[in-house]
C-alpha cells in the first residue's frame, strides 16, 4: 500500500504496516495505563463527545459526500440533488426539533438515526445501481436530510441537558464529531482513489457501505443503550404535576365562580327562573374573559433576544458552511485547477477538512474562556 514517509508517497508491504500500527496503539495504550488521568480525560471525551456526537458524524459523513463525490458523479452522469437535500434538512429541523420536546430526547434521536439510516440505505441502493435509479437517489437523500436535520437540536439539546460543567465546551466538542465526519469520509475517498481509483462506481459504493454501517450502528446502538434525558424527564414532571394542581384549583375555582355567577344571574333577573341552559350559557361567558398568558409569549419576553440572536448566527454560520461543503468541488478546483486529477483533488479535500476539524477542537477549548 502507499504511505506517506519523510513527506513522499512511498509503496510499503502490508506486514510491515500491521506492525508498525501495532507499535504505535501499544505505545498509546503504555501511556494511558500508565497515567490514570488521561485515561480519565480520555473516558469523559468518549461519554461526553464521541458517544452523543456518533450521529453528527454520520450524517456529515454521508451528507458532504455530496460535495466531494461531485467530480465522480459528473464522470458518471449522476446529478447532485442539493435542493432536494436542503428541503430535507429544514423540514427535519422543523418537525422533529418541536417533537422532541414532548415524545423525549430519546425516541427523538432514535427517530433521526432511522431516518439517516434509511437514507443512508437508499443512497446505497442507488450506488449498486450505478446510478440507474435516479429518483431512488433524490428520495434517499430527502430522507437522509430530514434526519440530518432532526440530528441537530437533538444533539444540541442532549449535549446541553447532559453537561455537568463547561456547557459550551460539551456542546462544541459534540458537534466536531462533524468535522470528524467530513475527514473521515475524504480520507477513505483519498485511500480509494489511490488504490482503485479506475473503478469509480466501485469507489461510490464502497465509500456508501462505510457510511451506511456507521449510521446503522448509530441507530443499534441508541435503540440499545440510549437512556432518556434527566433533565427532560424531571421538566416533564413538572410540566405535569403543574397542570394537575393547576387543573385541580381550577376546578375548585370555576365551581366557586359558577355558584357565584348564577346566584348573581338569579337575584338580578327580573324575569322567571332562569334555565340551566342559560346560566351556564352566563357562566362561560363571565369565566372566559380571564385568559392566562401562553407559555410561547412567556418564552418569547423571556428569551427572545436570545432566540434571534442565535437563530441570525445559525443561520449565517449555514450559509457559509453549507454553501462550502455541498459546492466544495467547485472552491477546490478554483484553487487547485481544473486539470488538478482526482487523487490530488481528494488530498486537497482532506486538508481542507482536517483544518476544519483543527477549528472545531481549537473552538471547544476556547469556547468557556473567552
Amino acid at each position: 500500500m502507499l504511505v506517506f514517509q519523510n513527506g513522499e508517497l512511498k509503496a510499503v508491504t502490508w506486514e510491515k504496516f500491521l506492525n508498525s500500527s501495532r507499535l504505535v496503539t501499544g505505545s498509546l495504550l503504555v501511556v494511558l495505563l500508565e497515567k490514570p488521568a488521561m485515561m480519565e480525560d480520555a473516558r469523559n471525551f468518549l461519554q461526553t463527545a464521541i458517544w452523543p456526537g456518533l450521529g453528527l458524524l454520520g450524517e456529515s459523513y454521508m451528507l458532504f459526500s455530496l460535495g466531494t463525490l461531485q467530480p465522480i458523479l459528473y464522470r458518471l452522469n449522476v446529478g447532485v440533488p442539493a435542493v432536494v437535500l436542503i428541503g430535507g434538512v429544514i423540514l427535519g429541523m422543523l418537525i422533529i426539533g418541536y417533537l422532541a420536546s414532548s415524545i423525549g430526547r430519546r425516541r427523538a434521536s432514535i427517530l433521526t438515526a432511522s431516518s439517516m439510516s434509511l437514507g443512508a440505505l437508499g443512497m446505497l441502493g442507488a450506488a449498486l445501481s450505478a446510478g440507474q435509479i435516479p429518483l431512488l437517489f433524490q428520495v434517499s437523500v430527502f430522507v437522509l436530510g430530514f434526519g440530518v436535520g432532526g440530528e441537530y437540536p437533538v444533539a444540541a439539546s442532549s449535549a446541553s441537558e447532559n453537561a455537568t460543567s463547561q456547557r459550551g465546551k460539551s456542546i462544541q466538542l459534540v458537534f466536531s464529531m462533524q468535522g470528524f465526519g467530513i475527514l473521515l469520509h475524504c480520507i477513505f475517498l483519498w485511500i480509494l482513489l489511490v488504490l482503485i481509483g479506475d473503478h469509480l462506481i466501485a469507489v461510490w459504493q464502497l465509500l456508501y457501505t462505510v457510511g451506511v454501517i456507521i449510521l446503522t450502528s448509530v441507530l443499534a446502538t441508541r435503540v440499545m443503550l440510549l437512556q432518556e434525558s434527566a433533565v427532560w424527564e424531571e421538566d416533564r414532571h413538572q410540566q405535569e404535576e403543574t397542570a394537575h394542581q393547576q387543573a385541580t384549583a381550577q376546578a375548585a375555582n370555576q365551581e366557586n365562580m359558577k355558584e357565584n355567577a348564577i346566584d348573581m344571574i338569579k337575584q338580578v333577573s327580573s324575569l322567571s327562573m332562569p334555565s340551566v341552559a342559560v346560566e351556564e350559557q352566563e357562566y362561560v361567558q363571565i369565566t372566559e374573559r380571564t385568559t392566562p398568558s401562553s407559555r410561547w409569549q412567556l418564552l418569547v419576553e423571556l428569551f427572545g433576544m436570545r432566540l434571534v440572536g442565535v437563530s441570525l448566527s445559525w443561520f449565517l454560520w449555514d450559509v457559509a458552511f453549507y454553501g462550502n461543503k455541498l459546492f466544495q468541488s467547485a472552491f477546490l478546483l478554483a484553487v487547485t485547477g481544473q486539470n488538478t486529477t482526482l487523487v490530488e483533488f481528494a488530498g486537497a479535500a482532506t486538508l481542507n477538512a482536517a483544518v476544519a476539524a483543527a477549528g472545531y477542537l481549537t473552538a471547544a477549548a476556547l469556547v468557556d474562556r473567552i
